[in-house]
């Protein structure tokens, strides 16, 4: 027969053990959630190596060619401040780079 002091410190070991196993779970959940998050970003934002402060290059809906500094880098949009002291908001996707910081 089994005794019930026995059985009572199995059961709290099993729930331990349970309950470690889901905040492990939790934990694995959480990590691939983020990195799911990442890749979605790296996918809709084709930024590349741009970054702020560097030098770059774009052609305007005029078709003239624009250059200055990225201030800020969005998924969408990234702030550019040409050489001429205007203020641009340009697709990543339109941008060369000319120079890093």
């Amino acid at each position: 027969m089994n005794d019930p002091q026995k059985v009572t410190s199995r059961l709290v070991v099993a729930r331990s053990y349970a309950t470690v196993l889901l905040q492990a779970r939790k934990e694995v959940l959480n990590q691939m959630t983020r990195l799911v998050q990442i890749a979605r970003l790296l996918v809709r934002c084709p930024r590349g190596n741009h970054h702020g402060l560097d030098r770059v290059q774009f052609t305007a809906s005029d078709g003239s060619v624009k250059s200055g500094i990225v201030l800020r880098l969005n998924m969408k949009t990234a702030s550019v401040h040409n050489d001429e002291g205007q203020n641009w908001k340009v697709s990543p996707g339109l941008l060369l780079k000319i120079a890093t910081r």
